[in-house]
């Protein structure tokens, strides 16, 4: 039996993410499926954690203020940690964008690095911000995706699945964002820990006794990387609000409240602020998407 193209591969992966959109996909921030149906730009989009995003049709482009990268069906993004910028999605040929991307977080990170630690040496490392999608990361996408349909989710199952992923990316060369090391900005240290629960009242009180800092000395830390307690804050709700945004049908008022704003239109002006759009325009952008899976009555 002949094995299918990259071209059928795409295709099939296309029907799967449409079937998962709405799900809970996101709920442990692992895996993202995204559609969009007309341009959609978003400034100042902050990763925390290494991204691996697959385009399955139409395109995407990103900037920041050293590098830059566009793509098409058939490429993957690998972007680093603590990494800011401007993303830039859309149709291509007459074909809507779908997407998906999966994170790798410290304990993944860690798990590979014990397992195959030996073997970085013998690996290029060099970094790659786009690169074509290869048979065996098309199969893995694939995999995911049929494992986020099944509930409850496999924790094992899902730390077995990133790490085999990793090693697919590292013997083809493309692992190289993911894997060297680099310095972990206080941006960094308190976003994660925000994500646990964004709609928690933070106090800077609790945080300083989890890093083992006084207050003035975290907030001078904060404002020499040009940051403020708040403002992170403030940042991690947005982000996890435009997350809710691409990955569920929930509305604007249900994602205001899921990521701590009591106020719907306090969160659309702050988030149009950072994003450049308000969430309204966002889902409209978004929910063509929705009226094509509806079932036929």
């Amino acid at each position: 039996m002949m094995a299918p193209s990259k071209e059928q591969m795409l295709k099939e992966l296309v029907e799967q993410a449409k079937s998962c959109f709405g799900q809970d996909v996101h709920q442990d921030r692992a895996l993202g499926v995204y559609h969009c149906y007309s341009l959609l730009a978003l400034k100042r989009v902050y990763f925390s954690v290494p991204t691996l995003t697959l385009i399955m049709s139409g395109e995407k482009e990103f900037y920041g203020e050293t590098i830059s990268g566009r793509a098409h069906a058939g490429t993957l993004f690998l972007l680093p940690h603590d990494l800011e910028i401007t993303v830039s999605t859309g149709p291509k040929d007459g074909q809507p964008h779908h997407g998906a991307s999966v994170r790798f977080g410290p304990e993944e990170l860690s798990h590979f690095k014990q397992v195959y630690g030996h073997k970085l040496s013998s690996w290029d490392l060099k970094p790659h911000w786009t690169a074509p999608a290869t048979i065996e990361v098309l199969q893995a996408f694939s995999d995911w995706l049929k494992l986020y349909s099944r509930k409850p989710l496999d924790p094992e199952l899902l730390l077995h699945r990133k790490v085999e992923l990793l090693l697919v990316l590292a013997k083809a060369g493309l692992a190289g964002n993911f894997l060297v090391g680099q310095d972990e900005s206080w941006r960094l240290k308190l976003t994660r820990l925000f994500l646990i629960d964004p709609a928690r009242d933070w106090k800077i009180s609790e945080v300083c006794k989890r890093f083992l800092q006084s207050e003035s000395s975290l907030r001078r830390r904060l404002k020499d990387e040009g940051h403020s307690f708040r403002d992170l804050l403030a940042e991690v709700r947005l982000d996890a609000g435009m997350a809710l945004l691409q990955h569920s049908e929930a509305s604007v008022l249900e994602v205001a409240d899921a990521v701590g704003y009591r106020s719907a239109s306090r969160f659309s002006e702050r988030f149009r602020a950072r994003y450049g759009l308000a969430p309204s325009e966002m889902k409209a952008r978004i929910d063509t998407a929705a009226v094509t899976r509806r079932p036929q009555l």
